[in-house]
């Protein structure tokens, strides 16, 4: 039997942010330019073969206004990565990411946690209301990466989403966590895990499951 780790990552930005559409674009390589805001939450799984372990990724897409705040934190506390998102357009989402550190804090131990800031809409750079250097500070204080993306074109989606991934499974590694781990029961579900879609590599393979 062979031991498969269950980590979860929450997406957690204001809304209007671009969080759901980031997702979609990393997972299905999509994107649409009106939709309905998350109500809640939004889960999504894919599998990562790393060199050493083989581990199936929640992302937790969450809602960004007020009311589903409590919702947002009960997933908080039992995330193993955050991912921080903002709008580089409205200084105001990037402002809200300090109340969210804190709330993450108050949930978890931040620097516990694999982390990574991205500032979205980097289509629209004519547009900047946050420069470059703010996100990289903000990231610098946290001990994290910032990366700017566009969910519209695709940029650096991948590379976000590799950041975030093998930051939290290293953190996982290091924590000496197991309880979150499950088992296969046969080698055949092992095999169809390890044999679909491995275009995204870093120092792991991602497919969906």
């Amino acid at each position: 039997m062979s031991e498969i780790i269950e980590l979860k990552i929450v997406i957690v930005g204001s809304s209007r942010v671009g969080k759901t559409s980031i997702l979609n674009r990393y997972l299905n390589n999509t994107f649409q330019e009106n939709f309905l805001s998350t109500v809640g939450l939004d889960k999504r799984l894919r599998h990562y073969s790393f060199k050493d372990s083989e581990v199936n990724i929640q992302y937790i897409d969450t809602a960004g206004q007020e009311k589903f705040r409590a919702l947002t934190n009960t997933y908080l506390k039992k995330a193993d990565g955050v991912i921080l998102v903002f709008d580089i357009t409205e200084k105001e989402t990037f402002y809200l990411i300090n109340q969210l550190i804190e709330e993450i804090d108050k949930n978890n131990i931040i620097h516990n946690l694999g982390l990574v800031l991205l500032g979205n809409k980097l289509d629209l750079n004519d547009k900047r209301a946050v420069n470059k250097e703010e996100g990289q500070k903000l990231a610098s204080n946290l001990n994290c990466k910032y990366i700017e993306v566009s969910a519209k074109t695709g940029e650096k989606i991948d590379e976000a989403f590799n950041e975030i991934s093998t930051e939290t499974y290293q953190k996982y590694k290091k924590s000496g966590k197991r309880d979150t781990s499950f088992c296969l029961k046969n080698s055949k579900k092992q095999a169809k895990y390890k044999t679909k879609d491995k275009k995204k590599e870093i120092d792991c393979c991602a497919s969906d499951v």
